[in-house]
């Protein structure tokens, strides 16, 4: 007796379109059982938007591996806390956030590989350099682009680095995407 599960049909073919995907994604909520609307979210055949929202949440998970790691080193290497003077504070701190770059970028290609994107475009080890590779330049390029931003358009710290953190995600997935990955 044959006791697998008879295989759901495939969800019909996603619309073109930003406003049209998500109108789909939401009627799929709907429409669907929770255990079978989770599985289609969690695979990486899902709609564009979705596949972004789950690149954000790696995000958050792989800035939170960088923001501990970054907080380990300022505590136990590089002290960046209170009782030294202020430009030795401000070195430690960039030296702690420099070792804790390849942790975050580490959990970040991991993350991404298991879930969002599918590889096979490249070997793993050129797929890992490529991933780094376009961590390092829009990481290097937020970083300089911050002050010009905050002058330029006359804006507070916090919005500069909003603006710049939305660019990044957006630029690291583009070129995730359709550089790194297969799909």
């Amino acid at each position: 007796m044959d006791t697998r599960h008879p295989a759901t049909p495939p969800p019909p073919s996603v619309p073109d379109g930003l406003v049209a995907q998500l109108r789909y994604v939401v009627r799929y909520l709907f429409t669907h059982r929770p255990l079978e609307t989770l599985r289609y979210f969690h695979s990486k055949d899902a709609p564009f938007v979705v596949q972004f929202a789950k690149y954000g949440f790696c995000g958050v998970v792989a800035t939170l591996a960088h923001t501990a790691a970054a907080w380990w080193f300022s505590r136990h290497w590089y002290p960046a806390f209170a009782g030294a003077p202020d430009d030795v504070l401000k070195w430690n701190q960039i030296y702690a956030n420099l070792w804790a770059l390849p942790i975050g970028n580490v959990v970040a290609y991991a993350t991404n590989v298991l879930w969002v994107f599918t590889g096979g475009r490249h070997n793993r080890w050129k797929e890992f350099g490529l991933f780094t590779l376009i961590n390092v330049v829009s990481g290097v390029a937020g970083i300089l682009a911050g002050p010009f931003l905050r002058n330029a358009l006359q804006t507070g710290w916090w919005v500069a680095q909003v603006m710049l953190i939305v660019t990044s995600a957006l630029v690291n997935f583009i070129c995730r995407k359709f550089l790194v990955f297969r799909k």
